[in-house]
C-alpha cells in the first residue's frame, strides 16, 4: 500500500511539474528561512551571557550628550559613592585597530586587530577565564600585557609566555597573564590588553568646560 502511495505521490508530481516545482520549491526557502530566523535569534539571545554576572552588568551612559565615552576619572567617583555598585571598570575598547605585537627575542611577530585598555577589576565584572598569571591580579605592573591564548601561541610558539616581553612600536611590555580566548558571541574581543592605569595611555582627547579630559566606557556590576 505505501509503495503504491509513494508510485501514485511521484506520478502526480512528475504530471504538473510547474506546480510541483513552486509547491517544492516554496517549502524549501520557507523552510530554510525559518532555520535562519532560529539560529539568528538562537545567536542574538546568547549573546555576553558566558559572563556569569551578565544580568547585572550595565554600561553608563549619558543621556544628554547620547554617548558613552566619559571621563576615566568618572570611575572612581562611582566606585566610591555608590553603595549600589559592588566593581566598575573603564574599558577603552580598539576594534578593527591593527597593532603589531613583536617578540623581541626570537624576531617572531604577529597582528592583534582587538585590543582593550582596562583594569583588574574587568575580569571581577565580566569573570573571563585565566588561564595563567604570574600574580594574583591579571595585570601586574604599569606595564604588564595580558594577551589570548591563540596570540600566546602565534607569538610563542611552545614557549610559556609569562614573564616574556612584547615590543609594540614604541612599547615594551611584560607579559603577566594569559586569558581564554572569549566565544563568538560576545558582544566584544579581547586578544591585548593593557593596563589602563598607567599614565603613558591616559592622553587627553576632549575637553569639557576648560578641562582636559580622557575618554573611556566605564562599565558597573
Amino acid at each position: 500500500m505505501i509503495r503504491f502511495k509513494i508510485k501514485l505521490a511521484l506520478r502526480n508530481l512528475f504530471k504538473n511539474k510547474l506546480y510541483s516545482s513552486l509547491i517544492i520549491g516554496g517549502f524549501a526557502i520557507g523552510f530554510t528561512a525559518c532555520i535562519l530566523i532560529a539560529l539568528f535569534y538562537s545567536a542574538e539571545h546568547n549573546v555576553d551571557k558566558h559572563f556569569a554576572n551578565y544580568r547585572n552588568i550595565y554600561r553608563l551612559y549619558d543621556a544628554k550628550r547620547n554617548e558613552c565615552m566619559l571621563d576615566y576619572k568618572v570611575n572612581s567617583v562611582l566606585s566610591e559613592n555608590y553603595a549600589d555598585v559592588e566593581e566598575t571598570c573603564p574599558v577603552n575598547y580598539l576594534s578593527n585597530f591593527t597593532m603589531t605585537l613583536k617578540d623581541p627575542e626570537t624576531k617572531n611577530y604577529t597582528q592583534v586587530s582587538q585590543s582593550i585598555y582596562t583594569s583588574n577589576s574587568f575580569f571581577d565584572i565580566f569573570s573571563v577565564e585565566i588561564v595563567d598569571s604570574q600574580s594574583e591580579r591579571p595585570f601586574s605592573g604599569a606595564n604588564s600585557a595580558i594577551i589570548s591564548e591563540s596570540v600566546a601561541q602565534r607569538l610563542f610558539g611552545d614557549h610559556d609566555p609569562l614573564g616574556r616581553s612584547i615590543e609594540e612600536g614604541s612599547l615594551r611590555l611584560t607579559v603577566t597573564a594569559i586569558i581564554k580566548d572569549l566565544p563568538e558571541n560576545s558582544s566584544f574581543n579581547a586578544e591585548f590588553l593593557l593596563n589602563i592605569e598607567n599614565k603613558d595611555y591616559q592622553i587627553p582627547r576632549g575637553s569639557i568646560n576648560g578641562v582636559r579630559i580622557f575618554p573611556t566606557e566605564h562599565f558597573l556590576l
